[in-house]
């Protein structure tokens, strides 16, 4: 066969190999891509149970998580089971293992936070669900070992048949909600002095159950001195903390903060931190107390901040009295927490209502230091607050203006819908280009008002 033809035949065939290739990449690409997005919105996005205060969302990708997990141990459990005392000791072994989950928790898990990036709420749902499957499994081998066993009653079998439903009981919704601190302290002794009784219980030899209790204590207390020396690095110790140095912007339920850092670090958008003031109540019993806050704002240099804002939203309790607290010791525990990257889209619309403007600034701000530095693709970013209060604008105004006036911000426009409207209100023209900041009106309920309704005046004519 002549050369030419040998030539074109392996160049036609390769070209048709590329082609075939690329084809396939593609249909492969397109296909992957409506499969994402049809389990993305129908199965990841869609709620099942709106979410309640103290609880969490539930997706349909939660419940089918959640009902794989109840499933695989209920089949597990269940296969190959001859008698009683071979589902004991099945339901002793799920239960050990469970444990390693269980005690590998808490909410300052840096293993959950800061390696597996989990979010805490996540990790909290599946933590409530996997423990009343635990605390089942424990009262199926303790009601087995006792009833054909009937020494173990008198010694720990009683005991732990009660600490168990106990523990579950005491963190039922109603009680965990309206007693959460209580709660809190109460589920952490229980829990610890469960862990003493199995250790009791489990007999000193090398199996399944004593080797997955041995790893939920060395987890539990290895995440506990991590935590101590966290909070030590942090604070500088126990006595030189932070202190919160500023409560001057006050309105009705809402107050922001400013924190003094010992230890500046980088915040984060999406971050959050514990604060614990030793003598909130005239004493030291504050230190039993830790609340989380969302880092609304932060000062300080380029690569740390040196102090930190956080939104208050009065209520009962440490918020009803963090007022009086101002320039006393606070401890600080974190920073926790992550945001999605945004930098990836080209239009990013972010809303918030209320305090909950705190959860948005810093994404804000992050996008447009990450576009100056083209480390992000975005084009436009519209901020919407819708406002609980008249004057709550102001509780954030110095850290709008900030936000517009920063390198880059051409892209950004901040809407603020206020909550009443007056009768003698005229709209008024939009503003010039080279002004961000809109404040429009709208009604309390209903009403024939859209949500975007008149535009009553710009913020501020410095804006």
């Amino acid at each position: 066969m002549d050369i030419s033809r040998i030539y074109a035949i392996t160049l036609a065939a390769a070209i048709f190999v590329v082609l075939l290739v690329q084809t396939g990449r593609i249909i492969v690409k397109a296909f992957s891509l409506t499969a994402w997005r049809y389990f993305v919105k129908h199965v990841c996005y869609p709620l099942v149970l709106l979410r309640r205060r103290g609880t969490t969302q539930l997706t349909r990708l939660d419940c089918l998580s959640l009902l794989l997990c109840i499933g695989v141990t209920i089949a597990c459990m269940s296969v190959r089971v001859e008698d009683r005392q071979t589902l004991s000791k099945r339901c002793a072994n799920f239960f050990a293992l469970n444990l390693i989950l269980l005690y590998n928790s808490g909410r300052s898990n840096f293993l959950v936070d800061k390696i597996l990036r989990v979010r805490r709420e996540k990790y909290e749902l599946f933590h409530r669900w996997m423990g009343r499957v635990a605390v089942i499994e424990g009262c199926v081998h303790g009601i087995i070992s006792v009833t054909t066993k009937p020494s173990l009653a008198t010694t720990l079998g009683i005991p732990l048949l009660a600490l168990l439903p106990a523990l579950d009981v005491l963190s039922a919704l109603p009680l965990r909600r309206r007693f959460y601190e209580i709660f809190l302290k109460v589920h952490t002794a229980l829990s610890l002095v469960i862990l003493i009784f199995l250790w009791i219980h489990v007999q000193p030899v090398i199996r399944l159950s004593s080797l997955s209790l041995l790893l939920s204590s060395a987890l539990w207390t290895l995440q506990i001195l991590i935590s101590v020396a966290y909070s030590l690095y942090r604070n500088r110790g126990w006595h030189g903390t932070a202190v919160v140095v500023s409560g001057s912007y006050t309105y009705p339920r809402a107050n922001a903060y400013w924190i003094d850092l010992n230890r500046p670090w980088k915040a984060q958008p999406g971050q959050y931190i514990y604060i614990t003031v030793p003598k909130a109540a005239g004493n030291y019993l504050g230190l039993l107390q830790a609340h989380p806050y969302l880092i609304a704002w932060t000062k300080g240099g380029e690569d740390e901040d040196t102090s930190i804002l956080i939104l208050v939203e009065e209520r009962r309790g440490f918020s009803s009295i963090l007022d009086s607290c101002i320039n006393r010791s606070t401890l600080l525990h974190g920073p926790f927490g992550h945001a999605p990257d945004l930098g990836r889209y080209d239009k990013v619309a972010l809303v918030a209502s209320g305090i909950g403007i705190a959860g948005q600034l810093l994404q804000v701000r992050k996008l447009l230091e990450d576009r100056a530095k083209t480390q992000a693709r975005v084009q436009r970013i519209s901020l919407v607050w819708m406002l609980d209060h008249d004057d709550q604008e102001y509780l954030m105004r110095d850290c709008i203006y900030e936000l517009v006036a920063s390198p880059g911000a051409d892209v950004l426009n901040v809407l603020l819908y206020q909550p009443y409207v007056q009768e003698d209100q005229t709209a008024v023209a939009p503003e010039t280009p080279g002004r961000r900041i809109f404040r429009f009106t709208r009604p309390i309920r209903g009403g024939s008002e859209a949500l975007g309704g008149s535009q009553r005046s710009t913020f501020d004519s410095a804006a």
